[in-house]
């Protein structure tokens, strides 16, 4: 299972994407496991990849243009 999921992450599949696969051997094995045809699962052990979080910020020029509209609203109320 793990060799499998290095094999995903190595084709660039998303991290969230190997999650899914994760866990849906995990319900696989565990009905295996309910049914009692295997004694205990192999996804146990197996740990859960953290998903890539990606912050998008605003860049040097959108702060100047939010900055300057700001500054012309105050002038504009102090007039």
């Amino acid at each position: 299972m793990k060799s499998y999921l290095i094999h995903c992450q190595d084709k660039e599949n998303k991290a969230g994407s190997v999650k899914t696969k994760l866990m849906r051997m995990r319900a696989f094995f565990n009905y295996m496991v309910e049914c009692e045809v295997i004694k205990s699962s192999p996804a146990k052990k197996v740990r859960l990849l953290k998903d890539d979080v990606k912050v998008e910020v605003f860049s040097d020029e959108q702060i100047n243009q939010m900055l300057n509209f700001y500054r012309r609203i105050k002038r504009r109320e102090k007039s």
